[in-house]
């Protein structure tokens, strides 16, 4: 939560801290509008427990090792990492993405817990929140509503 909270605290615009469970913080970040309308921009940094040790390469979820990844087809991918390979499940719109979007059956990863995340959400949230406050501040214009 510290480096959202700092990001959004330089917007100047309001910050709520909600707390959920110990150690387990919402940061809500407020451009206040002209009118009882909202729009809402959501991304989330919740984690997961890494589990049992020995389902994961190495025995360590967050070792963040390099490998691939290679679509089998019917819901299914076989992961290398090291000299390792491993097939798991996948969701079928994962496989959708693979059948009409990839003309590679193998990309590169980063293997961890957490390595693909929300992350690129997050910061896009953040800046596109900087960039409006900025804008409305500097053009004087104020929204129809709060985002």
């Amino acid at each position: 939560m510290g480096k959202v909270f700092a990001a959004a605290t330089a917007h100047g615009t309001d910050i709520d801290v909600q707390t959920v469970a110990a150690g387990s913080e919402n940061v809500i970040e407020v451009l206040r509008g002209g009118a009882d309308r909202s729009f809402v921009i959501e991304a989330h940094t919740d984690t997961v427990e890494g589990g049992e040790p020995a389902r994961w390469h190495d025995g360590n979820p967050y070792s963040g090792a390099e490998g691939w990844v290679e679509y089998l087809g019917h819901d299914r991918v076989a992961v290398h990492v090291g000299a390792e390979r491993y097939e798991a499940s996948i969701r079928p719109r994962m496989s959708r993405v693979w059948e009409r979007h990839r003309t590679d059956r193998r990309r590169r990863i980063l293997y961890g817990r957490g390595s693909f995340d929300n992350k690129g959400s997050v910061a896009s949230a953040l800046l596109a929140m900087g960039a409006l406050a900025e804008a409305t501040s500097s053009l004087g214009l104020r929204l129809g509503g709060s985002v």
